[in-house]
């Protein structure tokens, strides 16, 4: 996606806030909120604890390189 990566990112997590908000805020679904909730700090705490190092390590994501034949066959 080049140039329209971050971008189109921004706007799908936008997307997605508004629709979670739009089934769990009424309050019919306060349940479901709180659960949204305690899933959504769990999430972004794994993200602080364990997937940003992983990324910046480069042990999770794509690979910055292409892989030769002998590797994707491995794979």
């Amino acid at each position: 996606m080049g140039k329209w990566l971050r971008p189109m990112a921004y706007i799908g997590i936008v997307w997605s806030v508004i629709v979670v908000a739009y089934g769990t805020l009424p309050s019919v679904n306060r349940v479901a909120a709180e659960y949204f909730g305690y899933a959504l700090a769990l999430g972004v705490l794994w993200w602080i604890f364990v997937l940003r190092r992983r990324l910046t390590e480069g042990k999770a994501g794509t690979p910055d390189h292409k892989l030769s034949v002998s590797q994707q066959i491995q794979e």
